[in-house]
C-alpha cells in the first residue's frame, strides 16, 4: 500500500495495466480560451475573468451539446495582442473548428454561439481548416499533467509546431501526457515526449496512432471501446473509415454496436463491462480515494450484412 501511494496516479494506472481506450470523456463541443496566466486547480473557475463573463460563458454551455471549456495558452514567444478563441464541434459526420480573434475578452460576449450551433452561412469566415492540439498541462489539477504534460509539450512544439496549446483540465489525469486532436476530439494518453510528433503528423494525414489511443469523445465509453476492437481487429485507422451506424444498451453491463466502413463493410460488436480486481486513485490530490474501474471487454465481432429493404 505505502509503495503504490507514493506512485504518481499515472504511474500507479500504467503499472496495473489499465487500458486506455473508452477513457475519453464525452464532448461534443468545445470551447478553447486564450489564458496566458498560470491555472489553479479549478482553471476557469479562479480565473480573473470578470465574473459576468464567466457567468454568460456558464449560461452558453447550457444549450451546447456536451461541452467542455477549456483554457489554453502558448509560450511567451507566441503571444500577441489578439486573444484566442476557438470553437469547435466534435461529432461523428461532421467535425468543424472556428477561430475568433478577439480583441478583450469584453468580446465573447457578441458571439451568436447559436449561429454556430445551427451552421448558419455567416460563421464561414472563421472556419479554419488547420487543426490544433492541445496538451493538457495542469499540474495545479494534478501533479501528473506537469510531469508528464509538459515535456511532450516542449517536444513537439520543438519541431516548429505552433498549433499545439498548453490546456487546463482535459479528463483523465492518470493518462498523462494526454493530447486531444481537434476539431474530431481525439484523445491520446501515455504518450513518449519523442511520440507526440508522430501523433500529430498522424492526425494531420487523418490518422490515429492506436497504441496511445484513448478514444473519440463523440463516443460512449462502451462505444470507444467497440471502435478499438474493431480498428484493432480489422486495421482500420483511418479517422474517417469507421462510422458508427447503431448502439443498443441491452442492460447496464452489455451493449450491442454496429460500424460500417468506408468499403461498405458492416460489423457486429458486443461489449461487457466488468470491474477492475485492482483499485487505484484516479488523481495525486486523493490518493486516499481508490476507486475500481471499468473494464470494457469484447464479448464478439462479426462481419454483418445489411439488412435487405
Amino acid at each position: 500500500m505505502a509503495q503504490e501511494q507514493s506512485l504518481l496516479c499515472s504511474d500507479l494506472s500504467k503499472s496495473v495495466n489499465e487500458p486506455l481506450y473508452g477513457s475519453a470523456p464525452l464532448t461534443d463541443t468545445w470551447l478553447l480560451l486564450e489564458y496566458p496566466s498560470l491555472y489553479g486547480a479549478k482553471a476557469f473557475e479562479e480565473s480573473d475573468l470578470d465574473v459576468h463573463i464567466k457567468s454568460h460563458l456558464a449560461t452558453v454551455q447550457k444549450f451546447l451539446p456536451n461541452p467542455r471549456l477549456v483554457l489554453v495558452r502558448r509560450g511567451k514567444d507566441l503571444v500577441s495582442n489578439k486573444i484566442n478563441f476557438f470553437l469547435a464541434f466534435s461529432t461523428e459526420r461532421q467535425s468543424q473548428l472556428f477561430h475568433v480573434e478577439l480583441g478583450s475578452y469584453e468580446e465573447l460576449l457578441n458571439i451568436e454561439f447559436e449561429a454556430y450551433l445551427a451552421g448558419k452561412p455567416a460563421t464561414l469566415d472563421n472556419l479554419q481548416a488547420e487543426p490544433i492540439f492541445i496538451v493538457c498541462t495542469n499540474g495545479k489539477r494534478d501533479r501528473c499533467c506537469a510531469k508528464y504534460g509538459l515535456p511532450l509539450y516542449d517536444a513537439i512544439t520543438s519541431y516548429g509546431q505552433d498549433n499545439v496549446w498548453q490546456s487546463s483540465h482535459v479528463g483523465g489525469h492518470r493518462f498523462a501526457g494526454n493530447l486531444v486532436c481537434l476539431p474530431h476530439g481525439i484523445y491520446y494518453g501515455r504518450i513518449p515526449p519523442e511520440q507526440g510528433i508522430r501523433v500529430i503528423d498522424a492526425y494531420r494525414s487523418r490518422s490515429l496512432v492506436m497504441e496511445y489511443y484513448r478514444g473519440r469523445a463523440c463516443y460512449s465509453a462502451a462505444g470507444q471501446a467497440a471502435e478499438y476492437y474493431l480498428r484493432t481487429h480489422t486495421g482500420i485507422v483511418g479517422v474517417d473509415e469507421i462510422h458508427l451506424v447503431e448502439e443498443h444498451e441491452l442492460d447496464k453491463d452489455h451493449w450491442s454496436f454496429t460500424f460500417q466502413t468506408s468499403q461498405g463493410k458492416n460489423f457486429q460488436l458486443r461489449i461487457h463491462r466488468e470491474v477492475s480486481d485492482y483499485a487505484i486513485f484516479e488523481s495525486c490530490t486523493t490518493p486516499e480515494k481508490r476507486v475500481q474501474q471499468s473494464l470494457y471487454e469484447l464479448q464478439d465481432i462479426k462481419e454483418a450484412h445489411p439488412a435487405k429493404h
